[in-house]
């Protein structure tokens, strides 16, 4: 096997409201199916940790296979172990005594953000700060 990377698929809008239901015995099933290995899942949430060489490691190959087994489509967003390290290591909260993790919050796209909202200054007054404050 070629070298493995861990990564970490994040899948939107499933087991939402009892719609677009995935039993995560399933999905993981389903991963291991494509060529993902060690696959495990975090609640009902459909957030799914695996092994991949990463030529095999793409979002479509979960979101092809999902929507041959279920009928219905589903969006995965795919990043590497590292990437999502990266965004805890630039967290711009570090700094900020928080007690409570919940409170921080990331989100995550799956392509570029316009450039209307990229490298825009920011007011002093509006510098990032915890929720809840």
């Amino acid at each position: 096997m070629r070298f493995t990377a861990v990564y970490i698929a994040l899948l939107r809008g499933i087991n939402v409201g009892g719609h677009r239901k995935i039993a995560m015995p399933d999905l993981q099933s389903l991963c291991e199916s494509i060529g993902w290995h060690k696959a495990t899942t975090y609640i009902q949430s459909g957030n799914i940790v695996f092994c991949s060489a990463p030529e095999q490691a793409q979002a479509t190959f979960l979101e092809q296979a999902i929507q041959q087994r279920y009928g219905f489509g589903v969006r995965v967003l795919l990043r590497t172990a590292q990437q999502w390290q990266a965004v805890i290591d630039h967290n711009p909260f570090a700094h900020e005594n928080i007690t409570d993790n919940k409170l921080l919050h990331v989100i995550a796209i799956d392509r570029p953000a316009p450039k209307e909202l990229c490298g825009c200054p920011r007011p002093q007054h509006l510098r990032p700060r915890p929720l809840g404050d």
